[in-house]
This record gives structure tokens, sequence and C-alpha cells, in this order.
């Protein structure tokens, strides 16, 4: 008679030693780094790393606190671009397309929330309790 498993249940990867969701987060980035294609582009790498040993309500909390960041210094470069229009007209136009590259940052970071909370639910969902 073969030897029954408990099937992994949640994508959570089991640690040699720990209970599921429950190896410390090195160990749980060093798994998601092993999970990752070998050609995976660093910025990937990158997100995979820092995304690991966290939970998926931790990951919204920090997504959301990147999305206000960057409107807010978006903002700043808005009305700063206002003033130095008033000064320079070249001065004003570097600061309103750098305030459009801010607000593309801030749409694309937050588009990107609901994979960023869903990847961690899949490399285990950090910890909890």
């Amino acid at each position: 008679m073969g030897r029954r498993t408990k099937k992994n249940r949640g994508g959570q990867q089991n640690v040699k030693g720990f209970r599921p969701g429950k190896a410390p987060a090195h160990l749980q980035r060093q798994d998601a780094m092993r999970q990752l294609p070998k050609d995976a582009p660093a910025a990937q790498q990158r997100m995979m790393e820092l995304i690991a040993g966290r939970t998926p309500d931790e990951v919204r909390s920090m997504v959301n606190r990147w999305v206000l960041i960057l409107a807010i210094v978006g903002v700043v470069l808005l009305v700063s671009g206002v003033f130095l229009y008033r000064w320079s007209i070249f001065a004003g136009l570097v600061a309103f397309v750098l305030a459009g590259v801010i607000a593309f940052l801030a749409a694309r970071v937050h588009g990107q929330r609901d994979a960023l909370i869903q990847a961690a639910k899949t490399l285990g969902g950090g910890r909890r309790g």
C-alpha cells in the first residue's frame, strides 16, 4: 500500500520543519526565487523577493502606500509646474512631463495591485496570526 500524503492547499509551499505558511520570511523568499524561471526579468525577481513572506493584506497596504506617495509627488510636480511655467516655459513643461510620468506610474502600480496580492497568496500568504 502506498503512503498517502496531504495535498498542498492554497498553493503554499511546505518547508521541511515548519507548518505550511509558517516558514521564516527568508526561506519563503528563497522558495519564491527557486520557482521563478532562470530567464525572469530582474524587475520580476525583485518584486517576488519583496512580496515573499508577506500576507496579502500587507501587500495591499504596501501597494496603496506606493500609489498614495506617487499621487502626492505628481500633485506637487503639477503645482510646481504652474509656478515654474510662469518663471520659465521650459522648466514648467519639464515639471508637467514629470507629473505625467508619475501619474502613469501610479496608474500602472494600481493596475498591478490585484496580481501582486494574488502572487502573495500563491507564495504562501506570509505570516499570520
